[in-house]
């Protein structure tokens, strides 16, 4: 008796690490496949599709009655829950038909709200092993790398109707991705690259991510994207602040080395487009808006707000009463209220924060300035620990989100940067930190 009673117990360990091995393998290969997705993946079918497809074994296999202490013991998840209840249960107030919101977009939102919580989870998953994430990272970086030196030779040599001196476009999204998403993506994957190189041990491996360092930061340049732009300095320099100069200084010297040679060279690369034939007239890009002039910074200062304020006083005077500055006006079925106030047609706020304002109010934004709070202090106890990673990633989100995107209540918004820049460092410094120090927060918290 005693010894079928050995065996059996010693048989139901051996399936219970075997289930959380395949659970770990399946966290691993949909983040990283979804990550990859953010640079190759065509449409939001394939992206999320493969989420979705993914994500379901890993969350069914996972060891719940191990996993769900330590979510409970997860300051940040516990704000982030309330947070996304928040966004969501006030949008439910409001009869959404009777506003301009159909059921399909309704739909759309609340499929947002469950992917990005099951995305949530997946993260803290992740965060156990302490290889999953860097692996994702450089795989990720990679691929970033590859479909930029692609995108740069299809629409500067073979694709027609295109040619030097127009904002790039990541070709594999929509066969041309809005220059801005493409800037912000390619430069959070750069960040992500320079963050990684101190670590590697392999000369091989810290060769490779500074060459695809190298046509990342390149890429962001011309996207003439601004706020990619200033949230690369800012993740630089806190990445060169957190982690020191000895550590940092091939990355950060690699980072100004690349701007200030695509600032420099930029005269150059006007004067070949006027004179060569290979970049003759009628190769010239058809896109209407900035194009790389001879001195770049002067026209990124002289595009000024680019209609920003314009956009976000319109949003402002949406919140025309006490209650919704409190509570917001929810978030589907209300784009007209502040889009009928603008002279164009803007697919979403540019701004992250003053989104969540305007859908949540007061209370959506200061639960998510708690959030960003404990994040931030998590990932500074992290780098105080050597690793400036999560808090180098996270303040490029937050920069590169003060001035673009629209929700961070969805995993599938209009311009589908947010869960990337903001959820992934945010919930990965806490569940990192909690993952290394076995408590469920810091000390000082």
């Amino acid at each position: 008796m005693t010894t079928f009673s050995l065996r059996t117990a010693r048989t139901d360990a051996l399936g219970e690490s075997a289930r959380e091995s395949m659970a770990g393998g399946w966290v691993a290969l949909c983040l990283t496949g979804f990550f990859m997705g953010f640079h190759m993946m065509w449409n939001d079918w394939f992206h999320v599709g493969w989420f979705v497809g993914t994500a379901i074994p890993a969350l069914v296999l996972t060891n719940w009655s191990r996993q769900w202490p330590l979510i409970k013991g997860n300051s940040v998840m516990r704000w982030s829950a309330v947070f996304l209840l928040w966004m969501t249960g006030r949008s439910l107030m409001t009869a959404p038909y009777l506003v301009s919101a159909t059921p399909l977009e309704v739909g759309n939102w609340l499929f947002g709200a469950v992917t990005l919580a099951g995305f949530a989870l997946l993260i803290g998953l992740a965060a156990e092993n302490p290889l999953v994430l860097p692996r994702a990272g450089l795989y990720t970086g990679f691929a970033a790398a590859l479909t930029a030196i692609l995108s740069v030779l299809l629409f500067a040599f073979i694709l027609p109707g295109h040619g030097w001196g127009g904002r790039l476009q990541n070709w594999f999204i929509y066969g041309g991705l809005h220059p801005v998403g493409t800037g912000l993506r390619y430069g959070f994957a750069a960040l992500w690259l320079a963050c990684l190189h101190g670590k590697l041990r392999s000369r091989t491996e810290r060769l490779w991510v500074l060459l695809a360092l190298t046509m990342l930061l390149t890429a962001v340049f011309l996207t003439l994207s601004r706020g990619a732009l200033l949230a690369l300095t800012v993740g630089h320099a806190t990445l060169l602040l957190a982690g020191g100069w000895q550590r940092t200084r091939t990355v950060c010297s690699l980072f100004l080395g690349v701007m200030l040679m695509m600032q420099l060279g930029a005269p150059l690369f006007k004067k070949a487009m006027e004179t060569s034939t290979i970049f003759s007239p009628a190769n010239a890009h058809v896109s209407q808006g900035p194009v790389l002039e001879r001195n770049p910074a002067k026209e990124f200062w002289q595009r000024w707000d680019n209609g920003r304020f314009m956009l976000y006083s319109a949003a402002w005077q949406t919140l025309d009463d006490r209650s919704s500055k409190l509570i917001g006006i929810g978030e589907w079925g209300t784009d007209e209220r502040w889009r009928s106030r603008v002279s164009w047609e803007p697919a979403h706020l540019h701004s992250a924060f003053l989104a969540t304002f305007v859908h949540g109010g007061a209370i959506g934004l200061l639960l998510l300035l708690t959030l960003l709070f404990k994040g931030f202090r998590c990932a500074g106890a992290l780098a105080q620990r050597g690793d400036p990673t999560w808090l180098a990633l996270l303040a490029y989100g937050c920069t590169g989100l003060m001035f673009d995107g629209q929700t961070l209540s969805s995993l599938t918004s209009v311009p589908r940067v947010e869960p990337l820049l903001v959820w992934l460092p945010l919930i990965a410094s806490v569940a990192v930190f909690q993952s290394r120090s076995h408590v469920s927060e810091p000390r000082h918290e």
